[in-house]
């Protein structure tokens, strides 16, 4: 399945769930939508392990650098990566 199939049909699951009064109906949709979930996590976990794969076949080591932008309150830091040479 795509990741957008995937995704509107965790969407299409949720907007049942709220309506639904029926606890039976309920308990349906609240499973499909459990193993939908995993569904989306084991897609974005191959997703991950891909990316980690091309990464690793680029030429040069890795450096970090950290980011000298400016932040607003709340913000999260972090560390943009770059591959050496490029």
């Amino acid at each position: 399945m795509s990741s957008s199939f995937v995704q509107d049909r965790i969407g299409q699951l949720c907007s049942r769930a709220v309506v639904v009064t029926d606890q039976e109906e309920l308990g349906k949709i609240i499973s499909e939508l459990k193993t939908t979930l995993h569904e989306q996590a084991d897609y974005l976990h191959t997703l991950l392990n891909d990316a980690k794969q091309t990464i690793a076949q680029l030429p040069g080591p890795l450096i970090s650098e950290r980011r000298t932008t400016e932040r607003r309150k709340g913000e999260r830091r972090g560390v943009r990566y770059s591959v050496a040479g490029r």
